[in-house]
């Protein structure tokens, strides 16, 4: 088995300590750190570690079975931990738009449909504007 390439990259951008934690895991022999196949996050002031696998707290993670600890640990980090808000979400946006009316678009031309660009050209808005109601492009 080999970790995902696309996982471990999208890791790295939305955390990198994890990511080079992870990377390390992969690089060296994890026998020694006692790593079970668990993850534990704090959810206010208390350590909530949850199994990555069924009876993953019994499975201690070895050279051996540490690709598959890392693609757990990153299903339940991008997945697992917020199906319940993906969850939420979704029906709150397909309330709004159908989402079978989404499925022509990759991630990326929904992030744009979404978020816009990040940069706008101010002369290209300019010279596309159509100004109305008494306004001109030299109105101030």
């Amino acid at each position: 088995a080999v970790v995902s390439t696309q996982s471990t990259g999208d890791m790295a951008e939305v955390d990198i300590e994890t990511y080079n934690s992870l990377q390390w895991v992969m690089d060296n022999d994890p026998e020694d750190l006692f790593l079970t196949f668990c993850a534990q996050e704090s959810r206010f002031v208390e350590v909530i570690e949850s199994p990555l696998v069924a009876g993953g707290e019994n499975i201690e993670v070895t050279n051996f079975n540490k690709v598959g600890y890392v693609n757990a640990y990153i299903q339940w980090k991008f997945v697992n931990r917020i199906e319940e808000q993906i969850k939420a979400f979704k029906k709150g946006f397909a309330y709004i738009i159908p989402l079978s009316k989404l499925a022509v678009f990759d991630e990326n031309e929904l992030e744009y449909l979404i978020c816009g660009i990040a940069q706008i050209d101010v002369e290209d808005w300019c010279k596309y504007t159509e100004f109305k109601g008494g306004y001109s492009a030299t109105h101030h």
